[in-house]
């Protein structure tokens, strides 16, 4: 059976996100923005790669299977699927897979990760400026 395990990135992680943005880095990888009331005044960028599947919910509450949403913690953002079945759908994939959850006020962003994702806190202004570049070359 399938269930959500606490996925704790940070120490101190905050109860609530006031958003989350997936940026599409190539085949396969994408930085996850995340904005919250973080100790230290900075937002989290996680780096997922390889990413086998991605969903992005507008909302903030998925249809997850009733058996899987009766395990989610309250105000706990980052989540992760034990005995995902979305995961074991795509073994045939080769390697193992995590199923990550990261939930915000806007949205839901589930994912299916080959590796644990890097981490970084940066700025809001080294955010601003990662997305002014995006919009750039969306330009071009």
């Amino acid at each position: 059976m399938q269930y959500f395990e606490i996925w704790q990135p940070i120490p101190d992680a905050p109860d609530f996100l006031h958003g989350a943005w997936v940026l599409h880095l190539g085949v396969n990888h994408l930085l996850v923005v995340c904005d919250g009331h973080f100790p230290n005044g900075k937002c989290l960028v996680f780096a997922f790669g390889p990413v086998v599947a991605i969903q992005i919910y507008d909302e903030t509450l998925p249809c997850w299977p009733p058996e899987l949403a009766a395990t989610q913690p309250k105000g706990k953002p980052f989540l992760k699927v034990a005995n995902s079945a979305w995961a074991q759908k795509a073994k045939d994939y080769g390697n193992p897979l995590s199923h990550y959850c990261i939930i915000s006020g806007d949205c839901c962003v589930e994912l299916l990760s080959e590796r644990d994702p890097e981490l970084r806190c940066v700025s809001t202004a080294e955010v601003d400026a990662l997305f002014d570049a995006g919009l750039k070359l969306g330009e071009a």
